[in-house]
């Protein structure tokens, strides 16, 4: 059970890395594109939105392909356990990966099988160590 409350720690860890990582984005763009004072004084949290999607699967898909791991699995020792052999296959199952975690109930889906295993591993078939 302690393992499953680390794990919850560690996904709204990397969620708040995502989020830091929406605003440098919104910020960086609008900054280079000289409208960043126009998008701050008329703000809707709408305009994040496509920065949001792009920098959840900038996070999870690169730092999990190239790095086994994300920031939040990083600090309390989590790795994917992957077949390195074929690659290509990896990039598929972590898009996958990725995919299934935007489902709203993906975070208690360890609830649902006896192994306490989430819907993102299994349907990826790539688990957590």
């Amino acid at each position: 059970m302690k393992k499953i409350i680390l794990r919850g720690i560690a996904f709204y860890l990397d969620g708040l890395v995502f989020t830091v990582l929406t605003f440098v984005l919104f910020f960086l763009h609008h900054y280079l594109f000289g409208d960043l004072k126009e998008q701050t004084n008329n703000f809707n949290s709408f305009d994040l939105m496509p920065y949001h999607i792009l920098s959840y699967f900038i996070y999870f898909v690169l730092s999990e392909y190239f790095f086994y791991t994300t920031l939040g699995k990083k600090i309390f020792s989590f790795r994917i356990k992957v077949n390195k052999k074929n690659s290509s296959s990896l990039f598929v199952k972590i898009l996958i990966r990725t995919f299934t975690r935007i489902i709203p109930i993906n975070p208690i889906s360890f609830l649902f099988n006896k192994n306490q295993i989430f819907w993102h591993e299994t349907w990826s078939n790539i688990k957590t160590e």
